[in-house]
């Protein structure tokens, strides 16, 4: 078991950073020029800024946490963070398509 799950990291990582950059479209789409608000301060802050701050600071900052968990997943720990990201994300994936449907 612990074979596969070192196997699909890489797998799991490139979904990490594919279901970040769809939740920073959406986020962008939906809460900046849509009915919906960011309950995140940070990125609530970012984005009253400026939607190019709150792009960069989405896809970058998540991005480059996801290479480093990446580039330590030699470590059974962040395997196991790498992996509940992912369920994480799975989520927060399927909780926009339930939104978009509402809206």
């Amino acid at each position: 078991m612990e074979n596969l799950l070192k196997k699909f990291v890489p797998h799991a990582t490139i979904a990490l950073i594919i279901f970040n950059v769809i939740d920073a479209i959406l986020s962008v789409k939906y809460i900046k020029f849509g009915p919906l608000y960011e309950i995140n301060p940070v990125a609530r802050w970012f984005l009253a800024k400026s939607v190019v701050w709150f792009v960069l600071f989405k896809i970058y900052l998540v991005n480059l946490f996801i290479i480093f968990l990446r580039e330590h997943s030699n470590n059974k720990f962040v395997r196991g963070w790498i992996y509940a990201s992912l369920v994480c994300y799975t989520f927060v994936i399927v909780w926009w398509g339930y939104l978009i449907l509402l809206v």
